[in-house]
């Protein structure tokens, strides 16, 4: 049996959890990170403009970076799911862009940088939304 303490944390933790994901949502809605969104006010702008660089080497410009996180939103919210598998996200956002398509270096550039900033995860080719 639940006591009325527990019950209350639970709620909170869950409010948490929306508020969470509801961030992340607007971020990508506005093309921002949850970073840029605490601190755009304070980063200079020659510092948002600086390149991001993956584990793999490859940089991603913030541009391209931002253009990535508003596709892979729109088939989060499409497939209405908390996970997808990488194959699935690299068709997509290189059907949805086919003049300017992401290579493989590129998509790892923009997963390591949004796992970074905490809005993925990635495990074994499978991308989870946090």
């Amino acid at each position: 049996m639940l006591s009325a303490v527990n019950v209350a944390q639970c709620k909170h933790l869950r409010r948490l959890d929306e508020i969470s994901r509801h961030s992340w949502y607007q971020a990508a809605e506005t093309n921002l990170s949850l970073d840029d969104m605490r601190t755009r006010k304070s980063t200079p702008q020659s510092e948002k403009l600086q390149m991001e660089i993956s584990t793999t080497g490859v940089e991603i410009t913030p541009e391209r970076l931002k253009v990535f996180k508003a596709c892979l939103l729109k088939l989060f919210k499409q497939e209405h799911a908390q996970s997808l598998q990488l194959e699935q996200i690299q068709s997509y956002v290189n059907k949805e862009h086919a003049k300017e398509a992401f290579s493989s270096d590129e998509l790892t550039a923009a997963l390591d940088k949004m796992q970074d900033d905490n809005q993925v995860m990635v495990s074994d080719k499978v991308i989870f939304l946090i």
